[in-house]
């Protein structure tokens, strides 16, 4: 089943004004001013920046247009495919508002099938995250996606590859993002992952070399200096420890 959709521009400050439902999932984002919704009775805020769905049968309404209103981009997805279907079917059944100005650029320009089921698939995954709360803004799904790479274990791809590759971020802005939200920089949150990787792996007797390298690390003397700052053992004494 392909995917049905429509993508359309409206620089109308009116419309939607009486409550209403739709059987199918609408994302909006504005380019200027601002728009406030109803949504299951209580209020949801568009600015530009903002990226808001509103899935199936969720009973909504226009409450207001700013002057300043400028226009809004709404992207209706009116057949999900059989590849988007169970991934949309995970979001949780309350209108998503995130808040990011790329992610809403990139919204914007979305002008293929391909690049509007990448878009939502991308879409779910940042949905799906249990810290997008209801009645709330989440201002870090990008970090929230770093967080979820970086624990995830995957070792085909660094998370400098990753950021170039599948965020729209600059990796300087990423880390901004990341530490606003965690307290610490990704490479620190990465290295504190290895050296706690490492900790479990220092209960077998494998070589310290080869659990240095399956932990992630460079090689053996890194593992030990970063174990060392943290946990202000070297391996070899944690070891010992464990073996008295």
């Amino acid at each position: 089943m392909p995917l049905e959709y429509e993508h359309r521009f409206s620089d109308k400050d009116t419309g939607c004004e009486r409550p209403h439902r739709h059987d199918y999932a609408v994302l909006s984002t504005v380019i200027g001013g601002r728009i406030e919704l109803n949504v299951r009775g209580h209020e949801v805020a568009l600015f530009p920046g903002i990226l808001c769905l509103i899935p199936p049968d969720t009973l909504h309404h226009v409450v207001s247009f700013s002057s300043s209103f400028r226009g809004v981009h709404t992207l209706s997805v009116l057949q999900q495919s059989e590849n988007l279907k169970p991934m949309m079917s995970c979001l949780p059944r309350r209108e998503i508002v995130i808040q990011d100005e790329a992610l809403c650029a990139a919204f914007i320009q979305l002008d293929t099938v391909a690049s509007v089921e990448s878009f939502l698939v991308d879409f779910c995954l940042y949905g799906s995250m249990s810290t997008i709360q209801e009645g709330t803004l989440s201002k870090h799904w990008t970090a929230e996606r770093i967080k979820r790479f970086l624990d995830s274990e995957m070792e085909a791809m660094d998370a400098s590859s990753f950021i170039e590759t599948a965020l729209p971020h600059t990796k300087e802005h990423c880390n901004r993002l990341f530490k606003a939200a965690y307290g610490t920089t990704i490479q620190s949150y990465q290295l504190t992952q290895k050296a706690e990787r490492a900790r479990a792996l220092l209960k077998s007797d494998r070589p310290l070399s080869e659990v240095a390298l399956e932990a992630g690390f460079y090689d053996q003397s890194h593992m030990t200096r970063i174990f060392k700052s943290l946990f202000q053992l070297t391996p070899e004494a944690y070891r010992a420890q464990l073996e008295e």
